[in-house]
């Protein structure tokens, strides 16, 4: 069984997650139109570095450039890896992904064996994805909605 091999990434500095990325040796890149689609609204990009919209336009982030692409070196970004699974609305289940099943939320998490784990928030209980993505719906994810794992 073969599956699909795709990344996501987080950048703190700007509150953005890329969805559409490459990866290189040691950085990650993408076509700028597909950068600027996915930016933060609170972000813009003039053709060299990601400047904030308060008036200041403070500098955030500066890919570098190539010919067609911008590139990210690794410690610009947190790099997540789809799981090779959908939740029950066909969703793709990424690491770090908050889930939501039987009334509960879970973190997503990878355990050192490679297997994906469901951690249930405020307790001890786990289970392995691939017994459970059938029946659990992606509800947000650690860097962007952690306030549901208090929930």
């Amino acid at each position: 069984m073969s599956r699909e091999i795709k990344f996501r990434a987080w950048f703190e500095d700007i509150k953005t997650m890329l969805e559409e990325i490459s990866i290189y040796t040691d950085m990650i890149g993408l076509h700028p139109d597909s950068f600027v689609d996915q930016l933060n609204d609170d972000f813009e990009f003039d053709g060299e570095d990601v400047l904030t919209k308060d008036g200041e336009f403070t500098n955030v982030l500066s890919p570098l450039i190539g010919d067609e692409w911008l590139f990210f070196e690794p410690e610009k970004y947190n790099l997540m890896q789809f799981t090779g699974f959908e939740d029950k609305n066909g969703a793709a289940i990424f690491e770090g992904d908050i889930l939501f099943c039987s009334e509960c939320y879970y973190e997503l998490k990878k355990h050192k064996s490679g297997a994906y784990e469901l951690h249930e928030s405020g307790s001890d209980k786990m289970f392995f994805l691939f017994k459970q993505h059938h029946i659990i719906e992606v509800k947000g994810n650690i860097h962007e909605t952690p306030n549901l794992l208090n929930l």
